[in-house]
């Protein structure tokens, strides 16, 4: 039976790597902050639960020395890009610190145990380039993505200066109803729902010419197995290849919690209004714009396609269905 830690284990991604590593017959163990998480009624009694800040190598190497893992997927991270303007510090500690103690508990006391690192789309934002491959110069615009392009940067280091087997997933944006509503994709599922159920209330947004590429996050923890799996440690950009503008994502969500819609107005007095009730439901907010924000990149998945027979399958308008679906059934939702 196989070993793996997650980093982060109560995270979206956690949730749902945990469930697909318990499927293949692992012994899973789940190191977390704190349990003030929304994803805690998800607890498995399968999986073992272990308190610890990564920031605390002496902590992470008592229990690598315990477990002596197979595999390690570091999943946690301070993951809110409008955040990171707020706390850059903790950014830097969580992304960037966190994760290379736990390069240096390997090396120091397992290094045949293989580490994944969750890279981010944002070590792109501001690319000259469009379309983006492993190859890609960086170009980090906030503080997340500086912390992520440090900690790319180090996986690379460790793989070459000391034989380490740590790969990558450049993973570009991908959802699901575990979400928080810091997310710009669950904020506005939630709020259009409750707005459709009550036919009041005003989602507030920043830039809805902003465009993302997006996916769906149980297809994306399928692609950081596969990669844990490969002979050889290497870097892969996982996405869906296409992009979207929140303005559209909008206006597809409308469309499925059937809420009769038209825009008006331009620049930030653009609004959304129902066309029922003639109310104004959908608003901008300058204060939601970021500092810098990211130019409209999507990810070139060749490599992944070729190398790990992976690729994202759930399109867009089906993303977002899901989404719909998921939220009306949160309350008893169960990944």
């Amino acid at each position: 039976m196989k070993k793996a830690i997650i980093t982060g284990i109560l995270g979206q991604d956690g949730v749902y790597l945990a469930r697909l590593l318990l499927k293949k017959k692992y012994k899973v163990f789940g190191l977390y902050k704190d349990k003030n998480s929304k994803n805690n009624k998800f607890l498995q009694k399968k999986i073992k639960y272990i308190k610890v800040d990564i920031r605390d190598k002496n902590s992470l190497v008592k229990i690598l020395k315990k477990i002596r893992p197979n595999e390690i997927y570091n999943l946690a991270a301070s993951s809110s890009v409008s955040k990171s303007f707020d706390s850059p510090i903790d950014s830097i500690l969580t992304n960037c610190v966190g994760y290379l103690n736990i390069l240096e508990a390997v090396k120091e006391n397992s290094k045949k145990t293989k580490i994944f690192q969750a890279s981010s789309s944002e070590m792109f934002a501001n690319s000259k380039y469009n379309l983006i491959n492993e190859n890609t110069n960086f170009s980090p615009i906030n503080p997340y993505g500086v912390s992520k392009v440090a900690a790319h940067s180090l996986t690379k280091f460790y793989r070459e200066a000391y034989n380490l087997k740590c790969s990558t997933g450049i993973l570009f944006n991908h959802e699901s109803i575990l979400r928080t509503e810091e997310f710009v994709s669950k904020k506005i599922v939630k709020k259009l729902y409750d707005i459709s159920i009550k036919k009041n209330g005003i989602l507030f947004l920043g830039n809805i010419y902003s465009k993302r590429d997006f996916g769906y996050a149980p297809e994306y923890v399928q692609a950081m197995w596969k990669i844990l799996q490969q002979k050889k440690s290497d870097d892969f950009i996982i996405a869906s290849g296409k992009y979207y503008s929140i303005k559209y994502f909008v206006n597809i969500v409308c469309k499925e919690f059937k809420i009769p819609f038209t825009w008006k107005g331009t620049g930030i007095n653009e609004h959304c209004i129902n066309k029922e009730n003639k109310k104004i439901f959908v608003k901008i907010d300058k204060k939601l714009y970021r500092p810098l924000d990211v130019k409209p990149i999507k990810g070139n998945t060749n490599k992944a396609n070729k190398v790990l027979k992976w690729k994202s399958t759930t399109n867009f308008k089906d993303l977002i269905k899901i989404l719909c679906k998921d939220v009306i059934n949160e309350k008893n939702f169960n990944p």
